[in-house]
């Protein structure tokens, strides 16, 4: 039998497997064993008009895969609606601020379930969250922009898998469609790591790259990622996320993406304003001996009319642990939902039929005040950490490093101006009021190369 039939055999047979996480009454299914052609997958870019409207965009390069409509809620959160093929839970969720909107000091967060994500927006310059209801307040994000993802996967024998065979092509409008699968689209992603005077890609039996052939700095002094050749294809979704490093000094990114660039714009919520790294001052503040940023992306692979990615492996063909592209099958999503108590213990795991929580077997808060996620051994490729807020808002940012078996985790409060310290009951109070979770995610990947 061929490989890849094999081991999707061997899969399904262990899918069977169920993790029951800690949160009271919720179950989740390990995603270690579920096949990848179970994944769905999404992402659109939303670009907001003169007045502040918001609309799904799609194009050529950044197809928008999932989105049937957007709507505002009564808090003037953006409410984004999926389209009823993608209905299944959650085990990532990805936003990511555009360029314009984070030179603006403006982050995103995000929360969801099964049928739509909820974005919220904090400007870190007025400390304050942005009502989208509000005819002044939708200015600050006039002409910017914004993109979204998920990963989801289908349980077992569902008899809607069918539908995901038909991913409805332009069937919303032009580059928008229906859904996607791992079976159509192809993740990559890498760490970037500033302990140089330029930033470099961190690669090595822990850290694998995907994807990216090289790095440099734009003429404007943003970071910028060059797509390996068998990966230079439409965008589904991107992300970059600040490590623990940089989110504890009040770095928020922002994300614009090509079929063969990623531009990543860092702007200081201290120093309130845009970084140049081309300027040894401003590279200072994202310099350090760990200080990494984490890069993900979705691309598409068969999509029709579009320039596609290929999954040929191309093993290590850019330099050591750096690929230029890998089958699907050697590669597992991973992801949970973390949600926050004013006990001691102060955090803990949550999966329901919204949202899996898969990979990771213990949960604590250590002696800095960190939280702490212990998790299988695997090739980390990329992972993703959302701090999302229901209630009041401090502007709570997270950030993680590690990804492997430990992965700790910074919060950081844009509108305190310093690191939460979950030791202290004052900041766990912070986190509950604010209804704060994470949701961090992981991309793993299991080849034998």
């Amino acid at each position: 039998m061929p490989r890849r039939g094999l081991l999707a055999s061997v899969l399904s047979a262990l899918l069977l497997a169920v993790l029951l996480v800690p949160s009271g009454n919720a179950a989740a299914i390990d995603d270690e064993f579920v096949p990848v052609d179970r994944y769905v997958v999404g992402g659109c870019r939303i670009a907001f008009d003169a007045a502040g409207t918001a609309s799904p965009v799609g194009s050529a390069g950044r197809p928008c895969v999932g989105v049937s409509s957007l709507g505002v809620d009564n808090r003037g959160d953006l409410i984004v609606r999926m389209t009823p093929q993608a209905p299944y839970p959650s085990l990532r969720i990805m936003v990511q601020a555009g360029p314009v909107l984070s030179a603006r000091g403006i982050a995103t967060s995000a929360t969801g379930n099964g049928k739509h994500v909820t974005v919220r927006f904090y400007d870190a310059r007025d400390k304050s969250r942005i009502s989208l209801r509000s005819t002044t307040q939708r200015r600050r994000v006039v002409r910017a922009d914004l993109v979204i993802g998920w990963v989801k996967v289908t349980p077992s024998g569902t008899t809607a898998a069918s539908l995901l065979k038909d991913p409805g092509y332009d069937a919303l409008g032009a580059y928008r469609d229906r859904t996607a699968t791992s079976e159509t689209t192809i993740a990559g992603g890498c760490v970037i790591r500033f302990d140089s005077e330029t930033p470099r890609v961190h690669a090595n039996g822990t850290h694998r790259c995907i994807g990216a052939s090289s790095l440099r700095l734009s003429p404007t002094g943003d970071l910028q990622v060059l797509s390996s050749g068998e990966q230079r294809g439409a965008v589904v979704n991107a992300q970059a996320d600040p490590d623990e490093t940089l989110a504890a000094r009040g770095l928020i990114t922002g994300v614009t993406a090509t079929p063969s660039v990623m531009t990543v714009s860092i702007y200081d919520s201290r120093w309130r304003r845009r970084l140049d790294l081309r300027q040894p001052r401003d590279y200072a503040r994202v310099k350090g001996v760990v200080a990494n940023m984490w890069v993900s992306w979705t691309k598409t692979t068969q999509r029709p009319g579009v320039t596609n990615a290929v999954t040929t492996a191309a093993a290590q063909a850019y330099g050591p642990y750096i690929d230029g592209s890998v089958e699907p099958v050697d590669l597992v999503q991973r992801g949970c939902r973390v949600r926050f108590t004013t006990k001691e213990v102060g955090v803990l795991p949550y999966g329901n039929r919204y949202h899996l929580c898969t990979g990771v077997t213990g949960l604590e808060v250590n002696r800095a005040g960190q939280v702490v996620l212990h998790g299988p051994l695997g090739g980390i490729v990329s992972t993703t950490t959302i701090a999302t807020s229901g209630q009041t808002d401090h502007g709570l940012r997270a950030g993680l490093s590690g990804g492997g078996a430990r992965s700790t985790i910074n919060i950081y409060s844009l509108e305190l101006g310093r690191r939460l310290d979950l030791r202290s009951a004052a900041d766990r109070r912070i986190m509950v009021s604010d209804g704060a979770e994470l949701y961090p995610g992981w991309t793993h990947f299991i080849g034998s190369y």
